[in-house]
C-alpha cells in the first residue's frame, strides 16, 4: 500500500524512482523510492536516519542537499518544521494525509473541513471525527447528573462567542480528576488556548 504512496509522490515530483538520494562516496548508496518509503513508514525523520545507519548530522546534510529541498526552496514543497514533519509534506505533494487517530493514510476528501489548521482540514478522518463525537457525547451524557438544569447548560453553550470554545474547567475525562457536565463546570476559552489545555487540570 505504501508503494503506491511512493509512486504517486515521486511521479508528482518528477523524480525517477531509482535516481540515488545519496551519490556522494558513502558506499550505501539509497534511491529516492527507499527514503520516500522509509519517511512514510517512520514516526520522525531522526529515526528515517537511524534505519539507514545514518548519524543524524550527516543525514540532515544530505537532505540539504537533496532534489527534496530543491522542491521545498521552489516552493512546490511545504518546509518541514513543527507539525509539518517530512512524512506530512510529501504526503500533501499528492493531496493525502495521516489521520492522527487510526493513522491511515487517506485522501483529502476523507477529512472535514477546519479553517484553523495548515491546511484546512481536520486532523482526524470523517470515520474517526463521527467515531469521537458520538464517544465524547456518550461520556457527557454520563457526567451529568439528574438535577442539572440542561436549559440553563444549552443556553450557555448558545450564547459562546465565536472566537471561543465552551470548556469543561475540570476535564470530563481527566488523568487525575474528572468532572461533572455542570453550569459551574463550564467556561469560555479561547480557541487556541481551549485547544492546546486537553484533558489537563491545574
Amino acid at each position: 500500500m505504501f508503494t503506491t504512496y511512493v509512486s504517486k509522490i515521486l511521479l508528482e515530483l518528477n523524480i525517477p524512482t531509482n535516481s540515488i538520494f545519496n551519490p556522494g562516496g558513502y558506499k550505501q548508496k539509497i534511491t529516492y523510492e527507499d527514503l520516500v518509503l522509509k519517511i512514510l513508514l517512520e514516526d520522525s525523520i531522526e529515526n528515517v536516519a537511524k534505519s539507514f545507519n545514518f548519524s543524524k548530522r550527516y543525514f540532515f546534510n544530505l537532505l540539504q542537499k537533496s532534489k527534496l529541498n530543491n522542491f521545498i526552496l521552489c516552493g512546490k514543497l511545504d518546509t518541514p518544521t513543527g507539525s509539518r514533519t517530512w512524512k506530512t509534506v510529501l504526503l500533501r505533494s499528492i493531496k493525502y494525509k495521516q489521520c492522527c487517530s487510526c493513522k491511515e493514510i487517506l485522501d483529502y476528501t476523507e477529512f472535514y473541513y477546519c479553517k484553523s489548521n495548515f491546511d484546512s482540514l481536520q486532523t482526524r478522518c470523517k470515520k474517526c471525527s463521527v467515531y469521537s463525537a458520538t464517544e465524547r457525547q456518550e461520556y457527557i451524557e454520563k457526567a451529568t447528573p439528574n438535577w442539572v438544569n440542561r436549559n440553563e447548560i444549552i443556553n450557555f453553550y448558545k450564547n459562546c462567542p465565536k472566537t471561543h470554545h465552551v470548556d469543561h474547567i475540570v476535564p470530563l475525562r481527566g488523568n487525575n480528576v474528572c468532572g461533572l457536565h455542570i453550569i459551574n463546570n463550564l467556561q469560555y476559552l479561547p480557541i487556541k488556548e481551549n485547544l492546546s489545555k486537553g484533558n489537563k487540570y491545574t
